[in-house]
């Protein structure tokens, strides 16, 4: 299965039944920027980043493909740097965010909070 993301919508082929669905990740107002699996699941990460009124707005995104239902998952408000990209960890655990001119964060999947406030 390939995914690619398309305005605010993500578009997933399946390539060996040649199905092609398109999921609408309902929180991305903005264009999707960004798209990663999150290691052998049927769950997919996407997010977004445009500039507001007072900063950048970032959506992150975890998507269910099999059900087609996305929740968001990193809900902050008006943040100084925008996101430039996401990784997953290889098992999908953690998912690690880039953000320019500001200390990347490392998040787990399964808590919904950064690692420095789980350990530190």
């Amino acid at each position: 299965m390939a995914c690619t993301a398309r305005n605010a919508f993500l578009e997933c082929h399946a390539g060996t039944t040649a199905e092609f669905c398109k999921l609408y990740a309902g929180a991305h107002k903005d264009v999707v920027r960004g798209v990663r699996w999150l290691g052998p699941t049927a769950r997919i990460v996407s997010f977004s980043s445009e500039k507001a009124a007072h900063g950048y707005r970032n959506t992150l995104l975890l998507t269910d493909i099999r059900n087609r239902s996305s929740l968001p998952f990193r809900e902050v408000g008006a943040e100084g740097a925008p996101m430039l990209g996401i990784r997953a960890s290889p098992l999908g655990r953690y998912i690690l965010i880039l953000l320019r001119g500001a200390p990347s964060e490392i998040w787990a999947v399964s808590q919904h909070h950064p690692l420095s406030d789980i350990f530190f």
